[in-house]
């Protein structure tokens, strides 16, 4: 099987049949989101709660359907079978619900660090935002791509930031807030 094309070899690449320059800020998105699926998949080697594994699996899928749909906006003859629904994110916002139930209100800011398993996630998180900024500014591109993905991804780095919490809460490690002595 050949695993390669050469068609990238020039800077550009193709989604359907249209051709796009690898720095064009759609391409950007993707990669972002292809990037954030991968550290998702690292924090998920280190987490050591079953129920967050299972999340971040669910959260990989989901960002192959956002590619799916960012694919979608910029070929209309690429008819993606998934998009991101409403229903989606009020799933996300019900796990940022249930796992936040364990804390109070946070008045300090936290510091990425804990259990291996918790500063993944923090990863995570920061990549995720990433990858929304780079959807935004795909979006300033191509006035197509929708508010509920920008919302959604959103809502993804919230729960990413609540399951650090939870991934240290589990494990009794204590969180460090800006500003603490060490």
């Amino acid at each position: 099987m050949k695993f390669y094309t050469g068609y990238g070899d020039a800077g550009v690449t193709r989604i359907g049949a249209k051709k796009f320059s690898k720095g064009a800020y759609l391409i950007n998105a993707l990669g972002d989101l292809d990037e954030f699926s991968t550290v998702l998949g690292i924090a998920k080697l280190y987490v050591k709660t079953r129920r967050l594994q299972q999340i971040i699996k669910e959260l990989q899928n989901y960002i192959y359907i956002a590619e799916s749909e960012l694919a979608g906006y910029a070929d209309k003859s690429f008819n993606p079978k998934f998009q991101i629904r409403s229903s989606d994110i009020k799933t996300i916002e019900n796990y940022i619900k249930i796992l936040g139930k364990n804390f109070g209100n946070i008045t300090k800011f936290i510091l990425p660090s804990g259990s291996p398993g918790a500063v993944y996630l923090q990863n995570a998180r920061a990549v995720s935002r990433r990858s929304e900024r780079s959807i935004s500014k795909a979006k300033e591109e191509n006035a197509g791509i929708s508010m509920q993905l920008l919302k959604f991804m959103n809502r993804i780095s919230t729960l990413l930031f609540v399951m650090a919490l939870y991934e240290n809460k589990k494990h009794n490690v204590k969180e460090i807030t800006l500003g603490q002595r060490l």
